[in-house]
């Protein structure tokens, strides 16, 4: 039986537990699975020897990976692979080789990429590769030959509904069902690939030329009653970039679902467009389960969304939180500060005061509300890249010099350097005040989680007044809390070597 060998790559520095199933992985295995005869491992990173292992006498091992750490990690299992097998090629694909597949596969320890949809073109190269055929007639490849690197025409972008289901079978599911806010086994699925928009941060539209295309509600519907009946799945989260563009599928979707009894979320969509929906969509998106929402709120200045051409305003996230909370749908905003302008008329602080307002007053609306802030960093291929490039940021020139590039630093050198410590301090002060803390301690035995209650509720006050008065100096209770995560941090990874 032919072997195919995929892996996917750590996301960050910090070791995490395996999570939700990796989706792209199952995708481009979706056609080879259904035709039979391959033996198809999928692994994850706490599997990595496994996966270097499994490699040999493989048809190709292939990598997926964000623009990151993901870089890093899936190197240093490249560099073992090509040195223990040297004739099984190394394929790499995901958003990153997708956005740069020139720079990517001059790496040594990348031999090909496939770019942006890869259901179909992983299958023809896999073909080719078992038959030692021309890859040149392969379309959505980047490749070496003799010393020269060959992009081939890119694949014309395909309808979804063309594809088979994610082949969950391939994976140990009870390993990736986990506990989450929203079930007890909970599992990833995904309805579409793309989105319409135009948001100039974003590098979705890099990918799929802001084309978006949606399985078809029944499909969704047989899909999810699968992992339910099958699996005994009772929460889902999709995975869409814009699961909410079409409301008359979204409300067909719900009608098929809402017998399943299970919980869903954690779904990205605009909040413009939700603001847009109908009363009887989110009363049927309610009772078929629908209980948490990501969007981006983006900015507390209108000049801001103008920027990122956002195409919505300010009173749109109000309007769509107002409802939210009339159904008892919880939402997570995401809000940046230091988008790159080169006419600015307002300063960095307006910026990011203006946003920590939106933040206070969203937080009045529904004490459920969210919040994730970040200082903008310039993801390679979004509209507002080469804006960040003129204005200052140094672009890695290599591969592997990505591997460094983490949200959670600063990468641009307009924002000051103490508005950046302000907003990875206000990551912890947003911590308590959207209620994450109160959930997290919901889970303790009753004696323990009356205790941490007690001290987290002076902590969410101090929290509040200092959002509410936007004072920020002598931040003694972020001392205490740093202390408390470094000890559990210094405990996990004990655990994590001795345990």
């Amino acid at each position: 039986m032919r072997k195919i060998v995929l892996y996917n790559p750590q996301a960050e520095r910090i070791y995490y537990k395996k999570g939700h199933p990796v989706l792209p992985l199952m995708a481009i295995s979706s056609f080879l699975d259904r035709e039979g005869g391959y033996d198809i491992k999928i692994y994850d990173y706490i599997e990595k020897e496994k996966a270097i292992d499994s490699a040999e006498g493989a048809t190709l091992f292939g990598i997926t990976s964000m623009t990151g750490y993901q870089i890093s990690d899936g190197l240093s299992v490249a560099k073992i692979v090509k040195k223990k097998y040297p004739d099984v090629p190394l394929v790499w694909g995901g958003w990153h080789p997708s956005i740069f597949p020139e720079q990517t596969v001059q790496n040594k320890f990348v031999d090909i990429i496939v770019r942006g949809q890869g259901e179909r073109t992983f299958t023809e190269l896999v073909k080719a590769l078992e038959s030692n055929a021309d890859l040149s007639k392969i379309f959505g490849i980047t490749y070496k030959r003799d010393g020269k690197i060959i992009a081939n025409p890119s694949r014309p972008f395909e309808n979804v509904n063309n594809f088979p289901p994610l082949p969950y079978h391939l994976i140990d599911i009870n390993s990736y069902a986990a506990r989450t806010r929203l079930g007890r086994r909970t599992i990833g699925y995904i309805t579409s690939q793309g989105c319409p928009f135009y948001c100039g941060f974003c590098a979705e539209q890099v990918i799929y030329k802001r084309r978006w295309s949606a399985l078809a509600p029944d499909r969704v519907a047989s899909d999810m009653r699968n992992l339910v009946e099958r699996y005994g799945i009772d929460s889902i989260i999709i995975s869409d970039s814009n699961f909410f563009v079409d409301e008359k599928r979204v409300y067909e979707i719900c009608e098929r679902i809402k017998d399943l009894h299970i919980v869903w979320g954690q779904v990205n969509g605009r909040a413009d467009t939700l603001a847009r929906y109908k009363k009887q969509t989110w009363e049927l998106m309610k009772e078929s389960g629908l209980r948490y929402i990501l969007t981006g709120a983006e900015s507390g200045m209108e000049d801001v969304l103008d920027v990122i051409k956002k195409e919505a305003v300010i009173q749109d996230t109000f309007d769509f939180s107002e409802v939210a909370k009339r159904y008892d749908i919880r939402i997570q905003f995401s809000l940046m500060i230091g988008v790159p302008n080169p006419h600015r008329n307002y300063s960095i602080k307006d910026e990011f005061y203006g946003t920590l307002g939106l933040i206070y007053k969203l937080h009045k609306i529904n004490r459920n509300n969210e919040f994730l802030l970040f200082v903008y960093a310039p993801y390679p291929g979004s509209p507002l890249y080469e804006t960040a490039k003129q204005l200052g940021f140094k672009e890695p020139a290599k591969f592997e010099e990505w591997a460094v590039f983490d949200l959670n630093l600063k990468h641009v050198p307009w924002v000051p350097n103490k508005y950046v410590r302000l907003t990875w301090d206000l990551s912890y002060y947003l911590f308590f005040i959207s209620g994450n803390v109160n959930r997290t301690i919901n889970n303790y035995p009753f004696v323990l989680r009356v205790s941490l209650k007690a001290i987290a509720v002076p902590f969410y006050i101090i929290a509040l007044l200092r959002f509410k008065y936007k004072f920020f100096l002598l931040p003694f209770e972020l001392w205490v809390i740093r202390s408390i995560l470094r000890i559990k941090n210094i405990l996990q990874e004990i655990y994590r070597a001795y345990g």
